[in-house]
């Protein structure tokens, strides 16, 4: 090896020493704040204190438009939009999407009248790509954008912080701005923390663990309110409880956006040649494609002349799942990929039949936020889970279809011949509940949202 090459291998390495140097650099700094909070026990004190505002919140989400619907972004994008509506002014503190991130423009509902602050999106480096940092590895945006809010408040102020989780590092920003400030604070959580039921935010090792709990219990402390995206009934399944908590939970469930249809209804159609089966969204566990496969084996033992007219029709990013389907059962699928969420909904809208999947080892209030939209899709729904769950209690109250059980083909294959018959007789008997449907629209769902701000605005 010559001299010339070992003083690039020398480089390259110190360069990515450097990157990981930063990148602890920033933990510490993150983790120093903290303590700083802990050891003074600033979250004992009252943070509700009178401030002249002059936004009345302040959203605090990594993830934003132009982000995929993948990173949670419907939810914040759909209160701004609607919160907008109702007269508060606003500000989102969120990042800017490096290349290569799978974008959506069709999601651009942030109002023009609102000030957004975007810093750059944080390299994949090689000490996040180990997913060993606590709470997660977004822990490094800590200091850019406790800068940027508080450039905010040297400026002006808010009524109310709004922190969206996962990732949890917005949670950890937020309250360290409400303590350090006197700022209330709203936390929200998209899924759990350290009770969820997915490995994705890698909540692995039992040191980590032990920290990520600390850490979850300081939010709920410091939390005024906090917002679980399930019924809070479920609480206790959700967080870690204490007392105190059971005055701070509440429900916002995801819900459906009328708008979103507006657009669409009327314009799609669908193929009369085919029986159309669509499947949107990501597919977590290897079982649920063994259900798929093995309902439609009976169907083609029990119905060969149903199964050869059957396309399955799938949006999403587990392509790999929809060639073991093809491979191990021979119906033809047409898989798009990752889609827009415009485009998702058309590919929902244009089928003759939803599936609904979820794993198994989900506990049985948990609902994947796209069950919302598949109700309101004039389309019956097949939902793959177990009769006890919330998914079966919802598509019974709006009347939108039926849950199958996960091992049970038979139903699985008869729900396919139902439809079949169905529109081969010319009558399509699908009569959703509309009005027990519009309870969960976004609309609904964002007015108790506008209900807690306007306690802050009303003592501000």
């Amino acid at each position: 090896m010559n001299l010339k090459s070992l003083y690039w291998r020398y480089f390259e390495k110190m360069k990515q020493l450097n990157r990981i140097m930063g990148e602890v650099a920033e933990y510490v700094y993150a983790i120093l704040c903290l303590l700083k909070l802990y050891v003074w026990d600033r979250a004992n004190e009252d943070s509700t204190r009178c401030r002249k505002a002059c936004y009345d919140i302040l959203f605090i989400s990594y993830f934003s438009y132009p982000y995929a619907s993948d990173y949670g972004t419907q939810r914040i994008n759909k209160f701004i939009k609607y919160l907008n509506e109702c007269g508060l002014s606003q500000i989102l503190v969120t990042t800017k999407p490096r290349s290569g991130r799978i974008l959506d423009d069709s999601i651009n509902e942030l109002p023009e009248n609102i000030l957004v602050v975007r810093t750059p999106e944080m390299a994949a480096t090689e000490l996040r790509r180990k997913k060993v940092l606590v709470p997660d590895d977004y822990i490094t945006w800590f200091r850019t954008c406790r800068k940027e809010i508080e450039n905010i408040l040297r400026h002006g102020s808010v009524s109310v912080l709004f922190a969206t989780a996962p990732p949890y590092t917005n949670l950890l920003i937020g309250c360290y701005i409400s303590c350090k400030y006197g700022i209330p604070i709203i936390c929200d959580f998209r899924d759990p923390w350290n009770k969820i039921d997915v490995s994705t935010w890698g909540m692995r090792g039992n040191i980590r663990k032990l920290l990520n709990a600390k850490l979850e219990r300081f939010v709920l402390k410091v939390s005024k309110y906090v917002i679980m995206a399930d019924n809070e009934t479920y609480y206790r399944e959700y967080f870690l409880c204490s007392r105190s908590l059971e005055n701070k939970i509440v429900g916002i469930l995801n819900g459906y956006d009328e708008d979103d249809f507006a657009r669409i209804e009327g314009v799609v159609k669908r193929d009369d040649r085919q029986l159309t089966i669509s499947l949107v969204g990501n597919i977590y566990s290897e079982n649920s494609v063994t259900y798929i496969c093995n309902g439609f084996n009976l169907l083609k033992i029990k119905r060969p002349d149903i199964f050869h007219k059957v396309v399955l029709e799938y949006a999403g990013p587990a392509s790999h799942h929809m060639r073991r389907i093809s491979n191990e059962v021979g119906v033809k699928v047409v898989d798009h990929g990752y889609v827009s969420h415009e485009e998702a909904i058309k590919v929902r809208m244009r089928s003759d039949l939803q599936i609904f999947v979820q794993p198994e080892n989900f506990k049985t209030h948990v609902m994947s936020g796209k069950i919302y939209e598949m109700i309101r899709t004039p389309v019956p729904i097949m939902a793959l889970v177990s009769e006890g769950s919330e998914v079966a209690r919802l598509i019974r109250e709006t009347n939108t279809g039926e849950a199958v059980g996960q091992w049970d083909s038979s139903k699985f294959a008869e729900s396919i011949v139902r439809v079949y018959e169905w529109r081969a007789q010319g009558r399509y008997e699908h009569s959703p509940n509309w009005k027990a449907i519009e309870k969960y629209s976004r609309r609904d769902q964002g007015k108790k949202l506008y209900a807690l701000i306007a306690e802050f605005r009303n003592h501000r």
